[in-house]
């Protein structure tokens, strides 16, 4: 689990920011605390989405909470990963203790 995660975690870190509607967000602590209407790629050792996704998320990091809603995938890996936000397509969530409380319109695959 630990080079899974160090190895999305350094693809991350080359993305930058995109002119295509994608946002980036890497650093210790990331919140999210505003909608955003892109695709979003997040890590960090503490990462909460709290607000509305127009996209993807894709996160990684110790700890990784979803609170707000996502209109599309959610792929996300870490220690501890919480999604409690609704999901309008598919999740794929990866951890040492995974909950999945929210609503999801497509499929969900889990390893915890």
């Amino acid at each position: 689990m630990k080079h899974a995660l160090l190895i999305l975690v350094v693809g991350l870190t080359s993305l930058g920011f995109f002119g295509n509607g994608r946002a980036q967000e890497i650093g210790r602590t990331v919140v999210v605390s505003e909608a955003m209407n892109s695709d979003l790629y997040a890590a960090g050792r503490e990462v909460e989405i709290q607000e509305a996704v127009t996209g993807d998320a894709v996160v990684a990091g110790r700890s990784v909470v979803i609170a707000g809603d996502v209109s599309e995938d959610v792929i996300a890996a870490g220690r501890t990963v919480t999604v409690t936000g609704k999901v309008a397509d598919d999740v794929r969530l990866a951890g040492r203790a995974v909950t999945l409380a929210g609503t999801v319109s497509g499929h969900a695959v889990m390893a915890g």
